[in-house]
């Protein structure tokens, strides 16, 4: 779109009629255009996100109309609101940008190199499903190493058994706001509520609106990735208060879900899980603040009894974690007996623990937002409730946790499993802001034993998908400010249990440190790097057959000493 303003509309008028008048408060006076006939898409007081078209508006002007395809507004704070708008030709002004107007049957494109699309492979949606799933709950269907492309699945009414293995999902979702047509996007969907069904190995990426409908009992979400989805937010045509998700397993039941990434997805919650589910060892980061009420992992309150949640990296988002309850003023007996455990939430908005009779155990919470969200941001980010009633979280085991900001009022705490609560929390631990949670040696943090990590082990876990070669460099690829004392860490490539490490001053000349074996994934180092250098390295994979697999090439910078200053 032309622009994409974080900013507040002025106050919505009472009721829904249409059209709604909508104020700018950014530049769209200044952008020299009529958005008259423009598709409209907005996320209104953080929750719900709506398309409509803009029905009158002149150049000049901050004021539009908006007719609106809804059956109400939740809310109208005004202040929490965003907005883009798409469709007319004069917006596309970018690389790989287009508008199609149906009238004229005229497509408009700017390709990525500049140059004209004639005779290049040019590509449209064409159907909603290219495969349908039913009635197979006898014969255990397996559907396996396909692409769907513009396309997508769907499964639902009798697939007991259905196994989905190692299928990418490209842009398998997406709207006709162009066409005319304001419905959401039609998602991948595997739904049948007595069904156990196992999803491994799978990818989406780009889908639009809610990635996956999802309900069963007992399924296993394995080592799969969503990235780049639903950027819109916009994912139902009806007030719901609920905000916008990649994946919805709230209406199904012990749900398994391990080592997943979730990586740069745009709505307000990355996963939501069902009753009594299993969620562990998965990374999530990058959740966009187009919607900023919900959680990168969120525990509903119907859901919100003997869920385990453990050993998951929440990070730089503007969301982090939930546990729900099912009332503001009463304590809520059947959402009890839930287990958080050994996360690391990062560059959040941190961790908000509810109601009563549960445990929440070696976590680390760490630092606000890294960027301003647009909406309102917790000033503690480890925070177990009290304010619903007298005796929340009073009887809720509280051990072992790690925070630079708490508000932790209740709780059993007991002696020798105390909680770290510090505001220069950075200098107990190795180099967290660079993805390194360990703690520092002879620290409060080492000497309580609290957090999610002790120091001196080999094996340093990192969660999430674990790919074909070695991935999840620590520190990341790029960084400027890794310490000199670090040791190299990385995931190790699935199936791989022998990995070999490469080390040098150009990405060229890299020359074999050592090789590791087993689930070992660290790479001491004898002596400190030097400060201000530059380094590049590489984890190579080898299979059981012996087949070698070469791993990307890394790099970091060892930040600066702080000069010293004698007088």
């Amino acid at each position: 779109s032309s622009f994409d303003k974080k900013a507040a509309w002025g106050p919505f008028p009472g009721g829904t009629p249409d059209p709604i008048t909508f104020t700018d408060v950014g530049d769209l006076a200044n952008a020299s255009l009529d958005v008259t006939g423009a598709s409209f898409v907005g996320n209104i007081a953080h929750m719900d996100t709506f398309a409509g078209t803009v029905t009158s508006h002149r150049e000049g002007s901050n004021m539009f109309d908006v007719q609106l395809h809804i059956n109400k507004i939740g809310n109208s704070i005004a202040g929490n609101s965003i907005y883009f708008l798409e469709g007319l030709p004069a917006f596309v002004d970018q690389p790989e940008e287009w508008a199609f107007d149906p009238a004229s049957q005229t497509l408009w494109l700017q390709t990525d190199d500049g140059l004209s699309p004639a005779g290049r492979d040019l590509r449209h949606k064409v159907q909603t499903y290219a495969l349908n799933v039913t009635n197979a709950e006898h014969v255990h269907v397996k559907v396996q190493d396909m692409q769907f492309f513009g396309t997508t699945l769907k499964a639902q009414d009798g697939i007991d058994g259905l196994t989905l293995e190692s299928l990418q999902f490209r842009y398998p979702s997406s709207g006709k706001r162009m066409l005319g047509e304001w419905r959401g996007a039609a998602p991948t969907v595997i739904s049948d509520k007595g069904s156990k069904f196992t999803v491994f190995n799978c990818s989406w990426y780009g889908a639009e609106g809610h990635t996956l409908a999802y309900e069963g009992t007992s399924p296993v979400f394995r080592n799969n990735l969503w990235e780049y989805n639903d950027w819109t937010g916009l994912d139902r045509d009806v007030h719901s208060g609920l905000g916008g998700w990649i994946l919805d397993a709230s209406g199904g039941a012990n749900d398994l879900f391990e080592r997943n990434s979730m990586i740069s997805n745009g709505p307000s919650v990355a996963y939501t899980c069902g009753r009594g589910a299993l969620v562990r060892m998965n990374r999530m980061t990058g959740q966009a603040d187009i919607q900023n009420d919900g959680a990168l992992i969120q525990v509903r309150a119907a859901n919100a009894v003997n869920t385990v949640v453990d050993h998951n990296w929440m990070y730089e988002s503007a969301k982090g974690f939930r546990l729900d309850s099912c009332s503001n003023t009463a304590f809520c007996p059947d959402q009890v007996n839930n287990t958080i455990s050994s996360n690391v939430v990062m560059g959040t908005n941190g961790m908000m623990l509810k109601n009563d009779y549960n445990y929440y155990l070696n976590n680390m919470a760490l630092f606000g937002p890294f960027d301003k969200p647009h909406g309102s941001s917790p000033s503690h980010v480890f925070r177990v409730d009290t304010g619903r009633f007298a005796t929340e979280n009073a009887h809720s085991t509280v051990e072992g946790n790690v925070a630079d900001t708490a508000d932790q009022k209740r709780g059993v705490t007991r002696k020798g499993h105390e909680n770290i609560y510090d505001a220069a929390i950075d200098e107990q631990l190795r180099d967290p802001r660079n993805l390194d949670f360990r703690p520092r040696v002879g620290s409060q943090v080492d000497q309580k034993g609290a957090g999610a990590y002790a120091a001196g082990e080999k094996q340093y876990w990192i969660p999430g998908r674990q790919e074909w070669r070695a991935s999840v460099p620590v520190p990341p690829h790029q960084s400027k400010t890794a310490k000199p004392d670090l040791d190299l860490m990385f995931l190790p490539a699935y199936g791989c249990d022998t990995h070999s490490i490469f080390l040098g001053s150009s990405p060229d000349k890299l020359e074999l440190q050592g090789t590791l074996r087993g689930s070992d994934n660290i790479w001491f180092k004898s002596e400190d790097f030097k400060s201000g250098s530059t380094h590049y390295w590489r984890v190579d994979a080898t299979t059981s057959t012996g087949d070698v697999i070469p791993g990307e090439v890394w790099s970091f910078t060892v930040e600066q000493a702080a000069r010293e200053v004698v007088v």
